[in-house]
């Protein structure tokens, strides 16, 4: 699960106050401009830290499935090593 745009950062960075600090991990980089823009609109950079990365069970580089490159899109994924989806195989073919 990712931060996505930062909606509930900035619900949350809204909640903790001035002494509060709130985490987003987001990997899909156009998201991660989103929570940056949307941080700095609504003056709470110094409550939100925003990481531009994927959390996951183990330690390693893995691939990362982008269902799409616009903007507030979901539905992205880290791949399994040696997973092969429907999409990568096209992508493979071609």
């Amino acid at each position: 699960i990712g931060a996505n745009i930062g909606l509930y950062s900035l619900l949350s960075a809204c909640r903790v106050g001035d002494a509060g600090r709130v985490y987003a991990f987001e990997p899909h980089v156009v998201n991660v401009a989103g929570i940056l823009a949307n941080c700095e609109l609504n003056q709470l950079t110094k409550r939100i830290e925003v990481f531009s990365c994927a959390l996951n069970d183990q330690c390693g580089f893995f691939d990362f499935q982008y269902s799409s490159l616009s903007p507030g899109v979901a539905f992205n994924q880290l791949l399994e090593s040696g997973a092969v989806t429907e999409q990568t195989a096209v992508t493979e073919r071609k």
